[in-house]
């Protein structure tokens, strides 16, 4: 799951095959931190990963060939 924090709010990256959109996303994100210990801020882009931690990925960085 990808998530773009705005305003203390969580909102939900949602690709329906064409588009991206964002869905609102109810779960407060004061006070939580990643899994490099870094305070999560308003406006930055976090995975949600399988043990319930989080990645803050603000950069889509493409691979290099």
């Amino acid at each position: 799951m990808v998530y773009k924090l705005v305003r203390n709010q969580a909102l939900f990256l949602h690709y329906d095959g064409k588009h991206f959109k964002y869905e609102s996303v109810l779960k407060p994100f004061s006070g939580i931190v990643d899994k490099n210990h870094r305070k999560i801020q308003p406006g930055d882009i976090v995975i949600m990963l399988e043990d319930g931690t989080f990645e803050t990925i603000n950069e889509f960085k493409p691979k290099p060939n």
